[in-house]
């Protein structure tokens, strides 16, 4: 089992392109949490995927609980990772997220709390991978 550990910057951006440079050396991503900064049970570290070896992917940039660029990056990261968009949205609205895949590949949610009205200005992003 291997641990990748970003906190970096914590700037959203460089979240994202560390994710894309590692991702490779995961698993399938089968479980994944998003939190709120300060909420969640491996800070700094706000988004955390695992994969089926054990593994885990660790990053600070990536939040949910507001609408905003930490959210919309996790909520990327999350869709390239295997999730389905729809549940990924959820981390605009909740504090605290936390997805599983199952086996046959379906995004299920373990608990989503801590939760808050959405903004307007929540953006969509392009489920493409072009």
């Amino acid at each position: 089992m291997t641990t990748w550990r970003y906190d970096g910057t914590r700037l959203s951006a460089d979240s994202l392109g560390y994710y894309r440079d590692y991702q490779h050396e995961l698993g399938r991503i089968v479980d994944a949490t998003v939190s709120f900064p300060g909420l969640g049970e491996d800070e700094p570290y706000t988004l955390v995927l695992r994969d089926d070896c054990g593994g885990r992917l660790m990053l600070s940039g990536a939040a949910a609980g507001y609408p905003g660029e930490g959210p919309r990056i996790a909520m990327q990261m999350l869709i390239e990772a295997g999730f389905t968009a729809e549940i990924a949205r959820t981390g605009f609205t909740h504090r605290l997220l936390r997805l599983t895949r199952g086996s046959d590949g379906a995004t299920l949610v373990v608990e989503a709390s801590g939760w808050r009205p959405a903004s307007s200005c929540v953006g969509v992003i392009s489920t493409d991978r072009a």
